[in-house]
């Protein structure tokens, strides 16, 4: 009894056999398949290329019942562009090369995410032609989760029936193609990246250096070399132990140590240039990953500059605590010898503390202004912290127009908002006090003041001072500052305020020399674009003049310009290379000034000897245009728009795309233009004919892209 059931599991076994291992080929074909994909994507060839050798690999696998032909598209500003193709009709590829998403099968599926399966040609294949045969498709989406990049499209012989592992399988094939178009995608974004920083590496105006944990150049740009004085390939073979100078190279063992902990630091050195001059710079260093090692990138910023302030100020500093010294040391005896005068010593303590808090104010406010870039930043800081020290809120800043003999406050702060341009009037109250003889006046209270007009405005109560604002010893503005009742301005007070009011008169001259700058800057350009401007008027005249001695018809050179930028534009050649595409179209024949008249206006056919001598007329452009810098770019359709597609122009024999693009464009805008023009020898041809006579040269005289856009141009009414 129980051997009956054990022999019929054994047959129903033994029949499904062949379809195990038929799943068991598939499984294994798909494995192989994917990994062979993978592979490709290791291999460092162009993704077209590797879209291709995809596609050959996906057609051949046996258990796949697909017609040996299809195409991958790619997702490119909405538009799906074909990258790779196998057996596709010479129509299909034509019609197919560009599809806007949503528009037949590949658009559906590269629209909606999903795949798009049909059996046969239904209304679902927008794109028909008659001589295309029966067939279906499988049109799969190359995406990953957040993005579409492209469309797998098989074709499949007519009536295939749909089958679900097809369709698992052609999925798991475009998810990896996905992978390996976002990875490239990817490589490509940061070899833009590599190229920006290399940018920003080679026209910083810092110093810089890429160097190995022991100092050994591995990269320095422009400023350093020029800078230090040494060629780059002299510099690169020096350590920097060469480059430092020996006050800090002792130093450079530790520092490492210490970036190798942090990662970053910021420090003062000094470096050596050629001739032996000592730079001071100040140094951001940082341990980066290159060439798979730890290195170093230091950006060293010259501070001589700086150093000479602060020497400055130091000497200052020196100065007063010589004096603190001094004083002590009388003080000290003075104690010794009178305690009555203790209360003087002590005054005279806070005095020099003042004076100490004067010197750490001028370098705050001066480090500030440094950094102020416009007048109304700099107006800004200066009243801020000159309020700030005093310890009021009421101040303001005028500044004074000599040409105008105008005055205006540029900042109020507290009661100054209530004033008026009257209490600034030239030549009466403050500023005939101030502006005129340059000098200040301190205040015990504004609105009791004789010197002061228009009081009807100033709150009672309020004393302060008034300084002028010297630049290039022309008084250019004045600082007020207020202080309530009983307060009074203080001497030591006043020291400062005229120390800021010095410094404020320095930063406005530095800042108007600066937006000086800037206008000599904009004139300079608006002169160079002025110059252009006559350029290109110039060009004009000598294509005006070339039509004249060539008898070509009126207008001739501007209509051939006009039409090759439309189509530079509808082929999105980049808009900085437009200008020279139509200085290049204003001077194609440039060359024929070279021709003498008997061969140039010959009425009758060119012998040999003329005809070698006419094709020779490219070479003449070129020696007459090629040593002008400003013309240089233009060259390409003045010497190779005789060039054609089949490399049978001249005068170099330029085959395809070793043709400029600008060439290819003119070309056939200039045979267009001269066969729709009367002709001493010859009537214009139709617009029709002349169209049917460059569709027929495609590919032979003209570019096939070129010409499939003339003639959609050109078949508009």
């Amino acid at each position: 009894m129980s051997r009956k059931p054990q022999s019929n599991n054994l047959a129903r076994n033994n029949q499904s056999n062949p379809e195990i291992e038929e799943e068991l080929k598939r499984s294994r074909d798909t494995a192989e398949a994917l990994n062979r994909l993978l592979s490709l994507s290791l291999q460092n060839i162009p993704l077209p290329d590797l879209l291709e050798e995809a596609l050959g690999l996906i057609l051949s696998i046996p258990w796949l019942v697909l017609e040996k032909r299809g195409a991958i598209f790619l997702l490119e500003n909405d538009q799906l562009v074909m990258k790779a193709q196998r057996g596709l009709e010479e129509p299909v590829q034509k019609t197919c090369a560009r599809l806007p998403l949503g528009r037949c099968l590949c658009g559906k599926a590269a629209f909606h995410g999903a795949v798009q399966f049909t059996s046969s040609l239904d209304e679902l294949h927008e794109i028909y032609f008659e001589e295309m045969e029966p067939h279906g498709h499988y049109c799969v989406p190359i995406k990953t989760p957040q993005k579409i990049y492209g469309v797998l499209n098989l074709y499949l012989h007519d009536g295939h029936r749909y089958d679900k592992n097809e369709e698992d399988f052609l999925f798991a094939v475009a998810n990896t193609l996905a992978g390996i178009t976002e990875r490239r995608k990817t490589e490509e974004a940061l070899v833009e990246s590599e190229h920006t920083f290399k940018e920003i590496f080679e026209n910083c105006n810092d110093l810089i250096y890429l160097h190995d944990l022991e100092g050994k150049m591995d990269k320095v740009n422009k400023a350093a070399c020029e800078r230090l004085g040494y060629s780059r390939e002299k510099l690169l073979s020096m350590s920097l132990k060469d480059i430092v100078s020996s006050e800090y190279s002792g130093l450079i063992p530790g520092r490492v140590k210490d970036l190798l902990k942090s990662g970053r630091l910021i420090f003062e050195s000094a470096d050596v240039t050629i001739d032996g001059t000592i730079i001071p710079v100040e140094v951001s260093a940082r341990i980066i990953e290159y060439g798979g090692k730890k290195a170093v990138l230091s950006i060293a910023r010259d501070i001589t500059k700086r150093r000479k302030y602060e020497e400055a100020l130091s000497g200052l500093n020196e100065k007063l605590e010589q004096q603190v010294q001094e004083r002590a040391g009388e003080l000290t005896r003075v104690n010794k010898e009178l305690r009555e005068e203790i209360s003087e010593r002590i005054r005279m303590e806070e005095e020099l503390n003042q004076r100490l808090l004067e010197m750490e104010t001028l370098q705050t406010v001066s480090s500030a202004l440094r950094t102020a870039e416009t007048l109304d930043e700099m107006l800004t800081i200066l009243i801020d912290e000159t309020l700030k020290i005093l310890d009021t809120e009421d101040g303001a800043i005028s500044l004074y127009h000599p040409e105008k003999e105008t005055s205006h406050f540029a900042i109020n702060r507290g009661w100054f908002n209530q004033l008026d341009e009257t209490w600034l009037k030239p030549g009466e109250g403050i500023a005939r006090e101030v502006f005129t003889p340059g000098q200040g006046l301190v205040f015990r209270e504004f609105a009791k003041d004789s010197r002061v007009k228009h009081t009807e405005s100033i709150p009672e109560g309020w004393g302060g001072a008034c300084l002028p604002i010297s630049a290039a010893k022309n008084v250019v503005g004045a600082l007020f500052v207020s202080v309530p009742l009983p307060r009074e301005i203080t001497r030591v007070e006043l020291s400062l305020l005229n120390s800021l009011s010095e410094m404020a008169g320095t930063a406005i001259q530095r800042i108007s020399m600066f937006q000086e700058t800037e206008n000599l800057l904009e004139n300079l350009q608006e002169a160079k674009s002025e110059l252009l401007l006559a350029y290109d008027a110039t060009l004009e005249g000598w294509a005006r003049a070339l039509e004249l001695r060539d008898h070509e018809t009126e207008g001739h050179s501007m209509r051939v310009v006009d039409r090759t930028i439309q189509i530079a534009m509808l082929l999105n050649v980049p808009e900085d290379e437009l200008i020279h595409i139509r200085r290049g179209a204003l001077l194609h024949d440039v060359g024929k000034i070279a021709i003498p008249d008997a061969v140039l206006l010959k009425p009758g056919k060119l012998n040999s000897d003329e005809m070698a001598l006419m094709q020779q007329h490219p070479n003449f452009a070129y020696d007459l245009l090629h040593p002008i810098d400003y013309l240089r770019p233009a060259l390409d359709i003045p010497y190779c728009h005789h060039e054609k597609w089949d490399g049978s122009g001249y005068p170099r024999g330029l085959k395809g795309e070793e043709i400029p693009i600008a060439a290819r464009i003119f070309a056939i805008v200039d045979v267009y233009d001269a066969l729709t023009s009367d002709r001493p020898y010859r009537s214009a041809w139709s617009k029709q004919k002349t169209l049917e006579h460059i569709s027929e040269q495609s590919g032979k005289h003209f570019d096939p892209q070129v010409a499939d856009i003339f003639l959609n141009i050109g078949s508009r009414p």
